[in-house]
């Protein structure tokens, strides 16, 4: 079996599960198509070429004595930046009267959320990740103020979801960095919530976890732009795994079929040659 458990597709799989459990979802089908995209975002062509190359990384970095600093200020870099784009994204979500000085509100929120993502991704156990990140749901409920009537009967469901995403993110070698995205999977989702009981519409366990759900995709999908947005492949059928041709391989095959291309062409023309040698005679 695969050692990255995304390549063979039970990734997706495993948070729709989850999720399943958590709410009762009303569209099944709704959960198999979150569960293709996710899937289409994860999967990579080689995965013995790339099993290499972070392995060659790892033991590299291992070398360097200066990696652990130069970590440590690119970590404070991503991190300040989180904030910065929560505190962008929720600015007008703080505008509310009840709160004081709503953008030092929306600050502080901010970076409790991003200092908590970051812990979670650091941790060393599922327990303490899930620590981390059910003190971050509460945290994101209050950058919604029109939530908060809702607030008690909801954050449960809340908390529950963004930690098991949280967790799937970090169980995979390949997404656990991803853990870092959850502070906007988790607020975008109470925005997407308090926007709809602001119109007067229902809000149900399903309206929750389709809204993680679909956060979650688009943030895996950021974190892999090599893919195309919007490139869909068929579904595979269940039970049957595909085996892609290795870049490599692909490549020796490629280089052949040129060798065999040129040497046809260098036989036809000593034929052509010989004939007319033939013929002048």
């Amino acid at each position: 079996m695969s050692r990255y458990r995304a390549v063979e597709g039970e990734l997706e799989d495993e948070l729709a599960r989850e999720l399943e459990a958590e709410f009762d979802f009303e569209d099944e089908d709704e959960l198999e198509d979150f569960a293709g995209e996710v899937e289409d975002e994860l999967e990579f062509e080689d995965e013995d070429d790339l099993e290499d190359e972070l392995e060659g990384l790892v033991r590299e970095l291992a070398d360097d004595p200066e990696f652990e600093d130069e970590e440590e200020d690119e970590d404070e870099l991503e991190f300040e930046q989180l904030v910065r784009e929560l505190e962008a994204e929720f600015e007008d979500e703080g505008e509310d009267e009840s709160f004081a000085d709503p953008p030092r509100r929306i600050y502080s929120d901010a970076e409790t959320m991003a200092r908590l993502a970051f812990e979670a991704e650091r941790a060393e156990t599922e327990a303490e990740v899930e620590g981390f990140l059910a003190a971050l749901a509460p945290a994101a409920l209050s950058l919604a103020p029109k939530l908060l009537p809702l607030a008690r009967k909801f954050a449960p469901k809340l908390i529950r979801g963004v930690t098991s995403v949280g967790k799937m993110l970090w169980r995979n070698p390949m997404t656990r960095r991803m853990v870092r995205q959850v502070p906007k999977i988790a607020g975008r989702t109470v925005r997407d919530i308090g926007r709809r009981y602001a119109s007067g519409r229902k809000v149900t366990g399903a309206d929750i976890a389709r809204s993680l759900a679909g956060h979650t995709a688009d943030a895996i999908g950021r974190g892999h732009p090599g893919r195309r947005p919007g490139a869909r492949r068929g579904r595979r059928p269940a039970g049957r795994s595909v085996r892609r041709t290795p870049r490599t391989t692909q490549a020796r095959r490629v280089r052949a079929a040129r060798s065999g291309a040129t040497r046809a062409r260098g036989s036809g023309k000593a034929r052509r040659r010989g004939k007319g040698r033939g013929r002048r005679c």
